[in-house]
């Protein structure tokens, strides 16, 4: 019982490592592109946004993350949000 239990922890450390380095590589690769790439929320809130993205905006991170979407981009309106997110989840 002891062995099955050992292996199967070490089936589960091995891919939890797995999906970490996927999660990491995953997350290098959108925060050094050259295209801006946001995570906005139901809500409208920004909650993770790459340089590209704050470089466009003309903002530091920090000025843009927890912020609602249409207040950092002018372009973007609350309706027009709500809108797209309806779209999104259809």
């Amino acid at each position: 019982m002891a062995r099955a239990r050992a292996a199967t922890e070490a089936a589960l450390r091995s891919e939890r490592r797995e999906v970490e380095d996927a999660l990491r590589l995953a997350h290098g690769a959108m925060e050094r592109s050259s295209e801006a790439i946001s995570v906005i929320e139901a809500s409208g809130r920004v909650a993770w946004c790459n340089v590209a993205a704050c470089r466009l905006l003309g903002l530091p991170r920090d000025q843009v993350l927890g912020r609602l979407a249409w207040e950092v981009d002018r372009s973007l309106t609350e309706p027009a949000w709500a809108q797209l997110w309806a779209t999104l989840g259809s």
